[in-house]
Formats: structure tokens, sequence, C-alpha cells
């Protein structure tokens, strides 16, 4: 992982995300999606990597958001 990229996970009883680098945001989900929907959106608007694990630590998805260079034409 990259700084800058988001990771959704399990933790304490509670899933949540955070931000590679960055002090934890303290969302904490009773359920996987909501968490994994906070992580998408937040990967999304930091043009991020979106790292998704299961319960048990294993990755389960990764997503690039990353934008692509704008392409000119001169």
């Amino acid at each position: 992982m990259s700084a800058g990229d988001v990771t959704t996970f399990f933790r304490d009883g509670a899933w949540t995300y955070e931000v590679e680098g960055e002090e934890p945001l303290g969302h904490h989900f009773d359920a996987r999606e909501p968490a994994i929907a906070g992580g998408r959106f937040l990967a999304n608007e930091r043009a991020a990597l979106h790292i998704i694990k299961n319960e048990d630590g294993t990755v389960h998805e990764c997503h690039s958001y990353e934008r692509s260079a704008a392409v000119t034409h001169g």
C-alpha cells in the first residue's frame, strides 16, 4: 500500500476504512457494505486505490480510482 490508499477492513468487532499514512477517521459500521461504500467514495474522491479486506484480513478486492492523464491535441 502507498500513502493515500484507502483500506476497508474489520477490526475490534466493527468494519471501518482508513487512509494509509493518515490518522484513523473514526468511522465504524456494524455491517460491511456501508464501510465499503464509504471507502469507495473516499478512494474515488482522492483518485486512490481502494483495498477491501475480508474479516480474516485477507484481500478480497482491490480497485483503482486513479484519474488518467488528460490528452490534449494541438
